[in-house]
């Protein structure tokens, strides 16, 4: 399965940022309104990505996280299989 990167997010006034060329290093989530931060990832062949992304166990139930798998509670069940969460 291949990831899919958060490429918007939010400033505080609610305005859009995207990734590529964001000046600022966090922003605030569309799907949740958690924070996230902003990453770059060199990918194959040597391009880098921009893209944002939850602190680490954050906002585990959000339908922004790219790839996640969820049970009942919302959060993370290793042993269901797989499936892609969208909007």
């Amino acid at each position: 399965m291949g990831q899919s990167f958060m490429k918007t997010a939010m400033n505080r006034a609610g305005e859009p940022i995207e990734a590529e060329g964001a000046t600022e290093d966090r922003a605030v989530c569309p799907y949740c309104g958690g924070e996230v931060a902003l990453r770059r990832r060199r990918l194959m062949g040597g391009r880098w990505v921009a893209y944002w992304r939850h602190p680490d166990n954050g906002n585990l139930s959000c339908p922004g996280r790219s790839g996640r798998v969820v049970g009942e509670t919302g959060k993370k069940n290793p042993a269901a299989s797989p499936q892609r969460v969208d909007k």
